[in-house]
């Protein structure tokens, strides 16, 4: 973990973001109030891949919790003439 300030990442940008993809390991910027990470692209679609699946998993807790009655999944398809599809079998 390796923190610079602003004005070390401005003078030297292309070698912090070239160590930051060859190295995959995030740099934190810093100038005393507010401070900055940068990560890869990579890294940055599997956080937000990993926080989507989170806010679904507490949205489907929350319905389940304050549903009175939930109805199969097979029942739902049944009743709109659809089929299940593969990968969710």
């Amino acid at each position: 973990m390796e923190t610079l300030s602003i004005s070390t990442f401005q003078r030297d940008a292309r070698r912090v973001l070239d160590e930051v993809e060859k190295e995959d390991k995030p740099v934190y910027i810093s100038n005393h109030q507010q401070t900055a990470v940068i990560i890869t692209l990579g890294k940055y679609r599997a956080f937000m891949q990993r926080l989507e699946d989170l806010e679904d998993a507490l949205d489907l807790k929350k319905a389940i919790d304050t549903s009175t009655k939930i109805r199969p999944y097979d029942e739902y398809l049944k009743e709109r003439n659809l089929r299940q599809i593969e990968c969710i079998k």
